[in-house]
């Protein structure tokens, strides 16, 4: 829920483009994570070198 509230309300959009790549998306999650469920690590595997957004 706290990603899909970090997208939604830009607070996701860490380079004010307006946009939230896959990789803005995965770096508020792992932000923001510990505050909302048991300690985890996330991990992120896309197999492309940068934004998968244009």
């Amino acid at each position: 829920m706290n990603l899909i509230k970090g997208i939604l309300a830009g607070k996701a959009d860490s380079n004010g483009d307006g946009k939230v790549s896959i990789e803005e998306a995965f770096n508020y999650a792992q932000a923001n994570i510990r505050q909302y469920t048991r300690p985890q690590t996330p991990v992120i595997s896309d197999g492309f070198t940068g934004d998968l957004i244009p």
